[in-house]
């Protein structure tokens, strides 16, 4: 069976780029031309100038929402253009990306995972869907994860929200994996 890779939808991260030029265009507005921002000042505040409805902070806004505009179109194209995946299967191990995002996989050896599964976990109130990845020995783990947490020392648990396949699907195809690599040779004996 061929490796198994997991990359972010590129729906969503098309969606996330889209979000993001909105954003860039109102900071432009606010910090330069005052065209969009002006017309609607003009319309709610009749006799101010917009000099007297301005003031320092607005720029201060406006340069963070551009911040954040061009950090959001910035990520989604480059995860469109360029993926990189969240998640790969290799012969010696599990490679998750939870190390952070110019960081390469961290790979789980094969002999420490015990088990993977696709959950339904809960984020602040809001349902979220997550890929539970449980190991023999909790130094398999990172200890401080990015995208991820460690709902117990032995088990890991990944957002799974934007990626192109549910978990679910992601642990079994890594079942299958597994199964094809135990078949073609037997993993190396699991640590004590």
């Amino acid at each position: 069976m061929e490796p198994v890779t997991v990359r972010r939808s590129a729906l969503k991260m098309w969606i996330v780029s889209l979000i993001g030029v909105p954003l860039i265009v109102v900071a432009v507005d606010v910090l330069f031309s005052r065209r969009l921002s002006g017309g609607l000042l003009e319309l709610f505040y009749n006799g101010e100038t917009l000099e007297e409805l301005f003031e320092g902070r607005e720029q201060v806004w406006g340069a963070v929402i551009g911040l954040v505009g061009l950090a959001m179109t910035g990520l989604g194209l480059k995860e469109l253009l360029v993926p990189k995946p969240v998640l790969a299967t290799t012969p010696d191990g599990l490679g998750v990306k939870v190390l952070g995002p110019a960081r390469s996989l961290f790979v789980i050896p094969w002999n420490t995972v015990h088990d993977v599964r696709g959950v339904e976990g809960s984020d602040e109130g809001d349902k979220v869907r997550l890929l539970e990845i449980e190991v023999k020995d909790p130094a398999a783990l990172p200890g401080n994860p990015w995208g991820a947490r460690r709902a117990a020392p032995t088990v890991l648990q990944m957002l799974a929200n934007d990626w192109e396949r549910p978990p679910e699907t992601v642990a079994d195809e890594i079942t299958q994996y597994v199964v094809s690599l135990t078949k073609r040779s037997p993993l190396p004996e699991p640590l004590p």
